[in-house]
């Protein structure tokens, strides 16, 4: 990957996916919208510094609460100042990078140089969704059909515009480098 696609990504520990997204599920239904927003194509996010999980509905509302770079709204662009939080990868509900996007992201700068992120089950709302998906800086993204790390696998990859008959099916993944 080129270095431009660097977003933000930081951890300063190795993080378990697995338990956050656990803890995403267990806090119920994908958080709504609020009042009169539109839900056409959510921004989701998981921050793996604190486990918290929370959707948006738009990149800038993401962005402000994050503390992203805005100008990643624009796949494969970023910039490259400083910034406090990263973004690991993001899946996409449509293939070609389409549609609602969960974004998983950490405060390590390192991103995944030395580092492992596990989701053994996606979080509510996100379980057999994923058809497209990014990863950043030296990041790659193993993805299994089944929850728990079984079943078919595609990846570990940089990104995918389609995952062909594993399109709708993640149910698991891994970001980290290979």
């Amino acid at each position: 990957m080129p270095s431009n696609k660097l977003i933000n990504v930081s951890v300063a520990r190795v993080i378990s996916i697995a338990a956050i997204a656990g803890a995403a599920a267990l806090i119920g239904a994908a958080p709504s919208l609020a009042d009169g927003e539109s839900d056409d194509n959510p921004v989701c996010w998981l921050n793996t510094d604190d486990g918290s999980f929370a959707c948006f509905d738009s990149y800038a509302d993401f962005a402000e609460a994050s503390g992203v770079a805005p100008t990643g709204a624009a796949r494969g662009s970023a910039s490259i100042e400083p910034y406090a939080t990263y973004i690991l990868a993001v899946f996409y509900e449509d293939a070609a990078y389409g549609g609602a996007s969960y974004n998983i992201t950490t405060s390590n700068s390192s991103l995944c140089s030395g580092f492992h992120y596990y989701g053994s089950s996606m979080p509510s709302g996100w379980n057999d969704r994923v058809s497209s998906f990014d990863a950043y800086g030296t990041c790659r993204v193993k993805i299994w059909a089944d929850a728990g790390y079984s079943g078919s696998t595609y990846g570990p990859s940089t990104g995918a515009s389609s995952m062909g008959s594993m399109n709708d099916q993640a149910s698991s993944y891994q970001i980290y480098v290979p």
